[in-house]
């Protein structure tokens, strides 16, 4: 299949809107993190809301970002492992979503960038600092032992990266030489974004909008008036988008945009009883914006959104869980559809739970070695269970249990379920097993209420017999 360059993308882009069919904006591919419960993995979707296609496994699943030139996506996988700090692999896939590959494990990855030559990845890693990771070799080069506090961002021309050592403000570091050089008056900047040609640089501190220039100088105040975070610089540079709002005041945040040419600011979203419309992520022709909208409470309005740049046209193209992460969405640089799903290894960390009429109810994804949350298909919700050898325990506010292992066949579960207040009803049941991943669970007097299917069925039949309370 022949590839489309970024010129011919463009060429494509101007094409499509003089003939008046549908815009980038609209069948362009976007990437990003979908959330089944306690499921997190990379999702493709088009930006008229079609084609939703998974493309990774999960079930911790991060931050999928496109390379420059639209050949890979890059993403952070949760390895398993606990201590102070997650610790995360830094995984590449296909741009058709096939042939993942980890080029870092273990590690303390807060932040990641492409190089503009997709050929290698900025890291911002708490243990080894900024590092520099070739994609085809997987050799590092350690620019800085300095902890980020903020994405490391190539310029354009790939000379330098914009850091942000903690407490420091932002410094330009050369890849030449490895020498760098603190930006005046970017102290407290807590926000930022290079141009796409490179010239400027936009950063926010004390609540404005400032520009200054890579290689320093008197920076320029642009804004003060709408407190402005989270900065998206458009594609074509005429534009910044930023998210704005006061949660602390009951104010709603919105994603917001500057018109560089008269810094003229416009609100693009509604938020829609939320808290908080965020993390911008401009469609390659700077015609759409994607935007994460979240603190939804019960209602179903959370997930990824679209809006034009004109702040007309707003439309929800994947649901997401109402209190999830905020994680920015990633367009196909090339604007093209969205991938063919790929095959994907069945997950070994999913046991599904079935009701005595063979109904799925719920799931249970294995967090780690002696962790376990379990999602019950209607709301949401999570739960826990923990332990290893022969006990388990499931808690949550108003249900708990303990299960007991009498037999590598056999489990006997004591649960019990507050009523009200000093008020409780004590219960149990056995689950045994039927094949190996395969169990049926019983209640105290012997009936079959419920079945599992997954590696996981004395975890399973412990949640349905404890925590169905809570």
């Amino acid at each position: 299949m022949r590839t489309v360059g970024v010129v011919g993308a463009v060429a494509l882009v101007l094409a499509s809107a003089a003939s008046g069919r549908s815009t980038v904006s609209e069948s362009a591919a976007l990437v990003f993190k979908g959330s089944v419960g306690n499921i997190e993995a990379i999702y493709a979707v088009a930006g008229d809301g079609t084609h939703l296609t998974q493309l990774s496994v999960g079930p911790d699943d991060s931050d999928p970002t496109w390379s420059p030139d639209g050949s890979q996506i890059a993403y952070l996988r949760d390895n398993g492992a606990r201590g102070l700090r997650r610790s995360v692999d830094l995984v590449v896939l296909d741009a058709t979503g096939r042939n993942p590959r980890r080029i870092t494990r273990g590690a303390l990855i807060s932040w990641f960038s492409w190089s503009p030559d997709s050929k290698q990845i900025a890291v911002a890693d708490d243990r080894r600092g900024l590092v520099i990771i070739d994609v085809a070799t997987d050799s590092v080069r350690s620019l800085s032992k300095d902890k980020s506090c903020g994405p490391p961002l190539w310029s354009p021309d790939e000379q330098m990266i914009l850091f942000a050592p903690c407490l420091d403000g932002l410094t330009v570091i050369s890849l030449g030489d490895g020498s760098s050089r603190p930006l005046t008056g970017t102290r407290l900047a807590r926000a930022y974004a290079w141009a796409p040609r490179g010239s400027m640089i936009a950063y926010v501190a004390s609540d404005a909008l400032f520009l200054v220039e890579p290689e320093g100088g008197t920076p320029e105040l642009v804004t003060s008036s709408q407190e402005p975070d989270d900065l998206a610089w458009s594609p074509d540079g005429t534009r910044i988008a930023f998210t704005s709002g006061d949660a602390r005041a009951g104010e709603a945040n919105h994603v917001w945009v500057l018109r560089l040419a008269d810094r003229a600011v416009t609100r693009l979203t509604s938020a829609q009883g939320c808290r908080y419309d965020g993390v911008p992520s401009w469609s390659p022709d700077s015609n759409a914006i994607a935007f994460a909208r979240t603190g939804c409470g019960p209602t179903s309005k959370a997930g990824l959104y679209r809006v034009s740049a004109h702040g007309v046209g707003e439309r929800r193209i994947a649901r997401g869980d109402p209190w999830m992460d905020l994680n920015r969405a990633s367009w196909d640089p090339l604007g093209r559809a969205v991938p063919p799903k790929p095959q994907l290894a069945p997950p070994n960390y999913l046991t599904r739970i079935y009701d005595a009429r063979d109904r799925r109810v719920a799931y249970v994804v294995r967090k780690e070695a002696t962790s376990w949350a379990v999602s019950w298909a209607e709301d949401h919700g999570t739960t826990g269970v923990t332990g290893s050898g022969s006990h388990l325990l499931a808690g949550c506010l108003h249900a708990s249990g303990t299960a007991r292992r009498l037999s590598p066949r056999r489990w006997r579960v004591l649960s019990r379920i507050e009523l009200g207040p000093d008020e409780y009803r004590s219960s149990g049941g056995e689950i045994r097993r039927v094949t190996p991943r395969r169990w049926n669970v019983y209640d105290r007097n012997s009936r079959k209420i419920a079945a599992t299917s997954g590696p996981d069925g004395p975890v399973a039949g412990l949640a349905w017999l404890a925590l169905r309370g809570c």
